[in-house]
């Protein structure tokens, strides 16, 4: 599709301050060109050459390449975050199994615990006993 004689190139709008893309308004402003035009300018520079190039060619070379490269990182990316994902995994059970050592412990101590108290309190006990016969006995003598 060659443009229509009067409307000027992507490049020229831009360098003249011209309006943003219509196309992408959100990533084009006044005096920055967005892909678009970047995409227009190399396919009318093209044309406007003297052999004819066809458009899927031009989109091979100027797009496929980055798609790409984009989807070799990807992969990357996914077998990276597969490796990390699995070493979590391990790091978790490791501290899952070290909590539960911990907590069989502290249970095995309060256990301790709690017999030495019901130990002290029962001669504790035994020993009121005690003075309380020994005071009884002095008492009567």
């Amino acid at each position: 599709m060659l443009p229509e004689k009067g409307i000027p190139a992507p490049s020229a709008l831009l360098q003249a301050g011209g309006p943003c893309c219509p196309l992408t308004p959100a990533l084009s402003r006044k005096g920055v060109g967005c892909q678009c035009h970047a995409v227009a300018e190399v396919f009318l520079n093209m044309v406007q050459e003297p052999m004819a190039v066809d458009v899927k060619q031009a989109i091979q070379e100027l797009i496929v390449p980055d798609l790409r490269e984009i989807k070799s990182d990807v992969k990357g990316l996914q077998s990276e975050i597969k490796r990390l994902d699995e070493k979590i995994d391990a790091q978790g059970a490791r501290l899952d199994d070290k909590i539960s050592s911990l907590r069989n412990e502290m249970l095995s101590e309060f256990r301790r615990l709690d017999e030495r108290i019901d130990l002290t309190v029962h001669i504790r006990e035994r020993l009121m006993s005690l003075e309380t016969r020994m005071a009884a006995y002095e008492h009567r003598n």
